[in-house]
Parts: C-alpha cells; structure tokens; sequence
C-alpha cells in the first residue's frame, strides 16, 4: 500500500485483514467533541504502516 493511498472497505478485509470499528455514518454521540476512537489492528499486516500514517498526520 503506497502512502496516503486510501482502500475499499473490501480491499481492507481481503488484503490486510482490517475493519472499521464502526460505521461513518452515525449520529453523532451525546458529549462528542468530534474526536473519534481508533483501534490500531495489532497483530495484522498493516500495523506499522498505520502507525507510521498516525505519526505524520497526528503527531
């Protein structure tokens, strides 16, 4: 996967065995400030590239 390239939701289960924690589109939460969790796949094939992404996006 090249940087900054985004997947399907298909690619991202076939090839790198991920899937989102929940859907984009949902209501937003009481007390939400627009933040959103993210779970980091440990243990998949596409850990330390989605670490990398965060770190140069995040910080």
């Amino acid at each position: 996967m090249e940087n900054d390239e985004f997947l399907s939701y298909i690619q991202a289960i076939r090839t790198f065995d991920i899937e989102p924690q929940y859907g984009i589109h949902q209501p937003k939460q009481k007390g939400q400030l627009g933040f959103t969790d993210l779970l980091v796949p440990t243990g998949r094939k596409v850990f330390y590239q989605v670490l990398d992404l965060l770190y140069r996006y995040v910080g």
